[in-house]
C-alpha cells in the first residue's frame, strides 16, 4: 500500500502543472493508500514520510485551483452568469477541501466567506432568468418551458445549499415546483390526446433491437457515471424528490 501511495504521489507531482484536477485526484488516492498502510503499521517509513507531504501538496493545489476558478468566475459574471456560477462553485469546493485538509489554514476562511456571500445572489438571479424564459416559452413550447423551469429549480437548490436561510431562493423554489407540476400535467394531457398510429405502423416504427455489445456498453457507461458521482469531493444534496431527478446544467 505504501509503494502504491508513493507511485501515485510521483504521478501527481508530474501532473500538477499541466493537469491540476487529475493531480488532486491522484494525491487523494495516494493519501488514502498511506493512511491504510499506517493503520496497519504506524511506523511504516514510506507512508510516514509521504502522508504529510501529500497533505501539504493537496492543500496548496486546492488553494491554487480555488484562486484560479474564482478569478475566472469573476471575469465571466458580465457575459456568462451561468459559467461564472459554475466557476465560483468550483472555487468554493476547492477552498473547503483545503480547509478540511488543514483546519489551521488562514487563507481559506475569508475566501469561503466571500463566496458564500456572493454566490447565492448570483444563483437566485439565474433562477429568475430561467423562470422568465419559461414564462415566455409556455405558450409556444411546453417542453422548452419545463426545461427552463428545471434549470431554475437547480439554481435555487444550489443557492439554498450554500445559504440555508434564503427567503428569495425558498420563494423561487416553491413557485418553480408549482409551475413544474402544472406544466407537466398539461404535457401529460397533451400526450394522452395524441392519436395513436395503427398497430402495423407502430410495428414498422419500432427501432431495431440493440446488439448485446451495445447494451453492455450502456451498462458500462452508467457504471462509470455512478462511479463519478460517488467520487465527487463535495456531493450536493438530492433535489426535491417530487422533481424525480437531479438536473445539472453547468
Amino acid at each position: 500500500m505504501a509503494r502504491d501511495g508513493l507511485q501515485l504521489q510521483k504521478e501527481a507531482q508530474n501532473e500538477a502543472k499541466w493537469n491540476p484536477e487529475e493531480a488532486i485526484n491522484k494525491y487523494e488516492k495516494a493519501l488514502d493508500k498511506y493512511e491504510q498502510a499506517l493503520a496497519v503499521d504506524k511506523a511504516q517509513p514510506i507512508a510516514k514520510k509521504g502522508e504529510p507531504e501529500v497533505k501539504q501538496a493537496l492543500e496548496e493545489l486546492n488553494m491554487k485551483q480555488g484562486d484560479q476558478q474564482a478569478k475566472e468566475g469573476e471575469q465571466a459574471k458580465a457575459n456568462d452568469p451561468a459559467e461564472a456560477a459554475e466557476k465560483l462553485q468550483d472555487a468554493l469546493s476547492h477552498y473547503k477541501e483545503a480547509l478540511k485538509i488543514n483546519p489551521e489554514n488562514q487563507e481559506a476562511p475569508p475566501k469561503i466567506a466571500r463566496l458564500e456571500k456572493t454566490l447565492p445572489q448570483l444563483l437566485n438571479e439565474l433562477g429568475k432568468q430561467e423562470q422568465q424564459q419559461a414564462s415566455e416559452q409556455e405558450s409556444k413550447s411546453l417542453e422548452k418551458a419545463v426545461s427552463h423551469l428545471e434549470k431554475a429549480a437547480t439554481s435555487y437548490q444550489r443557492s439554498l445549499e450554500i445559504k440555508r436561510v434564503n427567503p428569495e431562493a425558498q420563494r423561487g423554489e416553491e413557485q418553480v415546483r408549482q409551475d413544474l407540476t402544472r406544466l407537466r400535467q398539461q404535457l401529460a394531457r397533451k400526450n394522452q390526446s395524441k392519436p395513436k398510429p395503427p398497430q402495423n405502423q407502430r410495428a414498422k416504427e419500432k427501432p431495431p433491437m440493440e446488439s448485446f455489445n451495445a447494451l453492455l456498453m450502456n451498462v458500462k457507461d452508467e457504471d462509470k457515471q455512478r462511479e463519478y458521482e460517488q467520487s465527487r469531493r463535495s456531493p450536493v444534496d438530492q433535489y426535491d424528490p417530487q422533481l424525480n431527478r437531479i438536473y445539472k446544467y453547468w
